[in-house]
């Protein structure tokens, strides 16, 4: 009979770490985290852009340089943090909650900061090729783990999750998507 653990930050019926996760599972979680850090990732651009002078045209901003630079420093260090505290705090993002997944140490033991931190900085280069590095790896690895993974010392594993944690998540993920959406179009109709 397989072991329960559980992070701590939960409650124990809201989840159950049981097998490792799937590719699948773990490919949709990041294109829905990606949904959701999209808006956030324009809002930066057009904030520099629009701090700096630039003027928003045809749907598009050119930002060149030093702009250009900062806006993805900006980018990047804003995706990091959403990865990074979600899952030292919670186990997962709001796209692993919603496939039901979670981030574990090898132990099955919740991650610590340090391993979400290293987890994390390895998804530069697991990211090359929008993210074919990391998935050719994954699926070379016994426990689908990506170099991220393997430098850290974690896994990701399917989660038993109550509906009404689910339902939250999802309903969390959709008012974040589409908020941002609204803003997008706002700032795309100006």
């Amino acid at each position: 009979m397989e072991q329960v653990v559980t992070t701590g930050v939960l409650p124990p019926e809201v989840e159950q770490v049981g097998r490792i996760a799937r590719m699948g599972d773990r490919a949709i979680a990041t294109i829905l985290d990606q949904i959701a850090l999209f808006p956030m990732f324009f809002l930066a651009i057009f904030a520099i852009g629009m701090k700096n002078g630039e003027q928003f045209e045809n749907g598009a901003m050119n930002l060149h340089g030093g702009e250009a630079l900062f806006a993805f420093f900006l980018m990047f260090l804003f995706g990091m943090t959403y990865y990074i505290i979600a899952e030292a705090l919670f186990a997962g993002t709001l796209g692993k909650h919603m496939m039901g997944i979670q981030v574990r140490s090898t132990l099955r033991n919740p991650v610590s900061a340090f391993q979400s931190i290293a987890r994390n900085l390895f998804r530069l280069i697991d990211v090359i090729g929008l993210y074919l590095v990391g998935f050719l790896v994954a699926i070379s690895s016994k426990n689908n783990q990506r170099i991220g993974d393997l430098a850290a010392g974690t896994m990701v594993f399917e989660a038993k999750t109550d509906r009404k944690f689910a339902t939250i998540t999802w309903v969390l993920w959709m008012a974040i998507s589409f908020s941002g959406a609204l803003l997008l179009t706002r700032f795309v109709e100006e």
